[in-house]
């Protein structure tokens, strides 16, 4: 029996390392037939895939937290309690009619399982699984810095002036400007969107389309503001990198900074304007009962 036992395990540790053969011989003969970038791709993307695994367990053990403390989340025992069952103000006017806040029980409970204080945890963890030892990055960092000196040293450019480059700073100002207002603009237009939608689905003599119309509107307007947010994140890394042209930067580390600069402001405003905008005012511009802000005298904020 020891001798079968021994023979086993030779044997699995031999499938074990003809495996691990078999892998970097696959890896060698990508390597060789597509080449070094291929070839590094690939290499990536296997370990990339391996370390997703970590944080996809640890995702899951904090959904799992949000199911099993769901019944203890005080927000929604006071909002499921009967004995909070208060009356609510109308959602819209004329058409609305007023509501009972236990009917928020189900949304409030379903927040809980991925809005809980594990996700704390989970976001401190994800910002530490992305990071690295920038090593490796700092010593490309510096051989380039070397290189670069170097072509300084055998070449020399003709100097532009602030006179000369005036024209392209103005322009930049101004452009990134007119994205900005045009993201806040399809922002306003989103909002527009869904306070109007809102009211003609209340409006709308079907019972059916009165009860999903919250529903409705959310999804509907999710799916606008996913649609322009990927749109604008194209067209904004295009105009970014105009931009940075324009300037005719003096070296490629200087080309790269700004043009990170610009399309980091460009791509943050169009991200995180949404999220800025529920997050900080949403709710907050609403007025009071009987004193309600309205858009264009027709359309109250929606809360």
């Amino acid at each position: 029996m020891d001798l079968r036992k021994t023979q086993m395990s030779r044997k699995q540790r031999g499938g074990e390392e003809r495996g691990g053969e078999m892998q970097e011989r696959g890896r060698e003969q990508g390597r060789k037939y597509f080449g070094e970038k291929i070839g590094l791709y690939f290499a990536w993307l296997g370990l990339y895939t391996q370390m997703l695994i970590p944080a996809s367990l640890v995702g899951v053990i904090v959904f799992l937290y949000g199911c099993a403390t769901v019944d203890d989340n005080l927000p929604s025992m006071e909002i499921c309690h009967p004995k909070n069952n208060i009356t609510m103000c109308p959602l819209c006017d004329k058409v609305c009619s007023y509501w009972k806040l236990s009917t928020a029980c189900g949304t409030a409970r379903a927040s809980h399982l991925f809005d809980n204080p594990a996700t704390v945890f989970f976001s401190i963890f994800m910002a530490l699984w992305e990071k690295d030892h920038p090593r490796a990055e700092y010593e490309l960092r510096v051989m380039q810095k070397t290189l670069s000196k170097d072509q300084k040293s055998h070449h020399k450019t003709e100097k532009l002036t602030c006179q000369d480059r005036l024209p392209a700073y103005m322009t930049n100002i101004v452009m990134m400007l007119l994205m900005i207002g045009v993201t806040f603009a399809i922002v306003f237009g989103v909002i527009l969107y869904r306070i109007s939608t809102k009211a003609a689905l209340y409006m709308s003599s079907n019972p059916v389309t009165r009860s999903h119309a919250q529903l409705t509107v959310k999804t509907t307007a999710a799916i606008i503001n996913l649609v322009v947010i990927l749109i604008l994140d194209e067209v904004y890394g295009a105009v970014a990198r105009w931009l940075t042209v324009l300037e005719v930067p003096k070296t490629d580390k200087s080309f790269e900074e700004r043009l990170i600069f610009k399309t980091f402001i460009l791509k943050f405003v169009n991200a995180f304007s949404p999220i800025i905008y529920i997050a900080f005012f949403r709710g907050r511009l609403v007025g009071r009962p009987g004193s309600y802000l309205y858009v264009f005298e027709s359309y109250r904020m929606e809360e």
